[in-house]
């Protein structure tokens, strides 16, 4: 048991990994190579200089950043995998984060905000994903209790059906009148008899 936890976390990191590397391989790529100051990889927080950075894209960081999108598709398929593996009750939260930041990254690459309006804007979008995601958590974790709270329900009444069928009154009717029993049966006992009474 100790051994199959050790080795799930292990592929847990393992993926982690990975997916960490397809997000952050675009900013080694030349074409981006002019951008890595302005901008983190998606996995890192910005630096106090990138969100103070006042500065719009020029005409070559506009193409740049179009092609940073292209090539982070990758990055965010491999995350919404990792979400929806690891934390599938975040997913929801993984997917609206994912489409806020390709809308920034969207504007940033029309010249409609600075590198440091990007950076902010993708500080808050981090911090609503994690609001959100415990939200979405805390209800998963509701919706468990309400259904271990059904379930010991159910077998209560189950119990409490096996304790009835255990003791069932039969009933016939001889020479006008009903005569009835009790049985009481245990479990291992199904042909005790009671006198009959009427």
């Amino acid at each position: 048991m100790e051994e199959a936890r050790l080795t799930a976390y292990q592929q847990e990191a393992s993926d982690r990994e990975e997916v960490r590397q397809a997000c952050e391989q675009p900013f080694d790529l030349p074409e981006i190579a002019l951008l890595k100051s302005k901008i983190p990889p998606l996995t890192r927080p910005p630096s106090i200089d990138q969100l103070s950075d006042r500065t719009a894209p020029s005409t070559r960081q506009k193409a740049a950043v179009k092609a940073l999108d292209s090539l982070l598709e990758h990055c965010r398929i491999k995350q919404g995998w990792l979400e929806n593996r690891y934390s599938s009750a975040t997913y929801p939260a993984y997917v609206a984060s994912s489409e806020r930041t390709r809308t920034l990254l969207s504007q940033l690459g029309n010249g409609t905000i600075t590198f440091g309006q990007y950076n902010t804007g993708r500080q808050e979008i981090m911090s609503l994903y994690e609001q959100e995601g415990t939200e979405l958590e805390q209800q998963v974790a509701m919706v468990r209790e309400q259904w271990a709270a059904r379930d010991a329900e159910r077998r209560a009444s189950e119990a409490a059906w096996a304790e009835w069928a255990e003791r069932r009154p039969i009933c016939k009717r001889e020479r006008g009148k009903l005569w009835c029993r009790a049985d009481r049966l245990a479990p291992w006992q199904r042909d005790v008899s009671m006198q009959w009474r009427h």
